[in-house]
Formats: structure tokens, C-alpha cells, sequence
């Protein structure tokens, strides 16, 4: 038998010893998650002000009730790491468990998802601030005065939402999906993940920014257009803006629309490798365009 091969004998064996040994670790520190959920739920006073939610690995849904109450359903087993509190008109949500990375694996197929559910009146008008480390987030049909949203491993979805100042959307891993969605800002922002958007509408500016993925929006209104990207294609159809567009790619294709015509733009644009139906420089509009790629085409569309 050779070297080589001894080696890569005891490098398996070595693998499978340690995967017995994680197994059995998180057999027992989290064994008794085998057990069924059960469901928690909490009522809270409309006149709070401002709802702020950090979990460490929860599924998070976020509606709209037609009660007067905020109504809180969270589901868990005996280790209830959950933990609710009002403080100065605010409510305050947490779950937090020791070695959570444990937990979010699902060991023996026990199948275990951890969920918060929260039902917001429409009395409601603050801030809903939500931060997870691993789950999705879903908002839907609320008006609210900012909404800050975070996953640092999960989706994030929010459909007819209103905010009176800003709007974010915010993963590391993950994919982003606005839609009826209006803000004096918005940003959307993803490192590794595809960011979609329809019927948006900011006052003032709207930005999306991603490393790895696609840019996907139809039907925007705003003062200002930012979509950057470092590795994926950019397609944002039926811009209306009254100040600027500026779209780039380092590698990709970039398609754009506005709604107006080319006369109220001053255009700079640019493509290394690949077509380019823009003007490279074009003065004379009250409004900016630039749309830059490093690898691929550009096409633009004109009172679309």
C-alpha cells in the first residue's frame, strides 16, 4: 500500500470520526428539539411605537390583522429561547441559544423550523426593524413610518408595504423580492443572490446593490436609479425618474427602460466587450443617464 493511499485512508477516517462525534454532539445538546413545536401567543397594545426583532434562527412573518391588538404566535419546544419585552413603548423580540449553528442543522431529520409570527393592525404606524441570522423574512400589507430588514442566510419578501421615510432589504446569502413597495428611500442589498422588484415607488432614492447575482425590476418611480452589480445581468424596465439612472455591471449584460424620451437625458455610457445601442456621450438633457459594463451588452429603450 502506498503512501498516498494510507494517507488518504486516515484523512476518511479522520472525516467520518468527526462527523459521529458533531452528530452525537448535537444529538444530545439539541436532542430534546426532536420534540414536537408548540404554539406560544402574546397580545400587545397598537400604541406601541416601534417593533424590533433579532433571532438567531426563526422563519419571521410579518401581516396585517384586523384586530386592534398586536398579536405575537411563536412557535418552540421546552428549550423556549424566545424572549418578549415593552420597554418605552417599543417591543422587543429575541431568540437567542447557546451554539445556535447546532440548531439551524438538521440532524437526523428531525425537521425542527423555528417560526415567529407577528399580526400588525393597521392602527399600527412605527418602525418594524428585523434582523435574523438564519430564516426568512416575510412582510406583507403594512403601513409603517421605516422598515429595516436583515438575513444573513435566508429570503427576504415583502409585498405592499408603506414607509413613510426609509425602506431596506439587506442578505448575505439569499435572494430579495419587493413588490408594491413605497419609500422616501429604498435600498435593497445582497452579496450572494438575486434582487426582484415590481411597482416600486421612492420620492427620493432608490438603490440596489448585490456581488453575485441578477438585477430584476419592472415598474419604478423615483428621483433617482442606482443598480450595481459586480458579477450578473441588470434588467430594469419602465423607469420614470426626474433627476438620474446610473446602472453597472462589471460582468454582464445591462437592458434598461424609461418611460420619457431620449431628448431629456444627458447619456454617458460604455462596454468593453459587447453591443451598445446607447450614445457613448450625449449632452443637452435635463436628466442623467449612465449605464457602464466591463463584459457585456447594453441595450436601452426610449417612452417605454
Amino acid at each position: 500500500m502506498t503512501k498516498t493511499v494510507k494517507l488518504l485512508i486516515i484523512i476518511a477516517s479522520a472525516a467520518v470520526i468527526l462527523g459521529l462525534i458533531l452528530g452525537a454532539a448535537g444529538f444530545f445538546i439539541f436532542g430534546i428539539d426532536r420534540e414536537p413545536l408548540e404554539e406560544f401567543n402574546k397580545s400587545y397594545d397598537a400604541a406601541i411605537t416601534g417593533i424590533y426583532i433579532d433571532v438567531d434562527i426563526a422563519d419571521v412573518r410579518i401581516y396585517k390583522t384586523e384586530g386592534d391588538k398586536i398579536e405575537v404566535a411563536y412557535y418552540d419546544n421546552d428549550n423556549n429561547y424566545f424572549t418578549l419585552e415593552e420597554r418605552d413603548s417599543e417591543l422587543h423580540i429575541k431568540r437567542k441559544s447557546p451554539l445556535y449553528w447546532f440548531g439551524s442543522l438538521n440532524w437526523f431529520g428531525s425537521g425542527i423550523k423555528y417560526e415567529l409570527e407577528i399580526g400588525i393592525p393597521e392602527s399600527f404606524y412605527g418602525t418594524l426593524w428585523i434582523e435574523s441570522d438564519v430564516g426568512d423574512i416575510k412582510v406583507t400589507e403594512l403601513t409603517l413610518t421605516d422598515c429595516k430588514l436583515s438575513s444573513s442566510t435566508g429570503n427576504i419578501d415583502c409585498e405592499s408595504v408603506i414607509c413613510s421615510e426609509s425602506f431596506s432589504a439587506s442578505v448575505s446569502t439569499g435572494k430579495i423580492s419587493i413588490t408594491s413597495v413605497t419609500a422616501k428611500t429604498i435600498t435593497a442589498k445582497s452579496n450572494t443572490g438575486n434582487i426582484n422588484g415590481k411597482s416600486i415607488i421612492c420620492s427620493e432614492r432608490f438603490n440596489a446593490s448585490l456581488n453575485t447575482g441578477s438585477i430584476s425590476i419592472t415598474d419604478i418611480e423615483a428621483k433617482s436609479i442606482t443598480a450595481c452589480s459586480d458579477t450578473g445581468g441588470i434588467k430594469i424596465k419602465r423607469m420614470t425618474v426626474s433627476e438620474s439612472i446610473y446602472l453597472e455591471t462589471d460582468t454582464g449584460d445591462i437592458y434598461g427602460s424609461v418611460t420619457d424620451g431620449i431628448g431629456n437625458y444627458t447619456i454617458a455610457s460604455d462596454t468593453d466587450v459587447g453591443d451598445n445601442n446607447l450614445p457613448g456621450n450625449l449632452t443637452g438633457g435635463s436628466k442623467k443617464l449612465e449605464v457602464y459594463t466591463d463584459t457585456g451588452d447594453i441595450e436601452f429603450d426610449f417612452n417605454k
